[in-house]
């Protein structure tokens, strides 16, 4: 269930890495896929923080916000488009957040 917040708090580098080693370099949405599987049992786990919580709905709704923009769904735009630097300061701070709740 972490792992895909680690995904998503990771590097654009790490993030490419990943999908690579996946064999789905190209496929930017498996990382937002990832969290939307995981994404309904965090929100039913009555452990976690008000903080914690509000930030994973932040992630959901940024990801969904971000869904039909092809643009956003590059390598490069991994790199270098700051909806993606924000998704990755988001999942820290959730990861941050559950370290310290747990």
């Amino acid at each position: 269930m972490y792992s895909a917040l680690r995904n998503l708090a990771s590097t654009a580098d790490e993030q490419l890495e990943y999908l690579a080693a996946l064999g789905l370099q190209d496929n930017i949405d498996e990382i937002a896929l990832e969290f939307d599987d995981i994404f309904g049992a965090f929100m039913t786990d009555s452990t976690l923080s008000e903080a914690v919580r509000n930030d994973l709905q932040k992630i959901n709704e940024r990801l969904d916000e971000m869904s039909d923009r092809k643009d956003l769904w590059t390598p490069a735009a991994l790199k270098s488009r700051q909806e993606w630097a924000e998704i990755r300061s988001i999942s820290r701070r959730v990861l941050d957040g559950l370290s310290v709740s747990k």
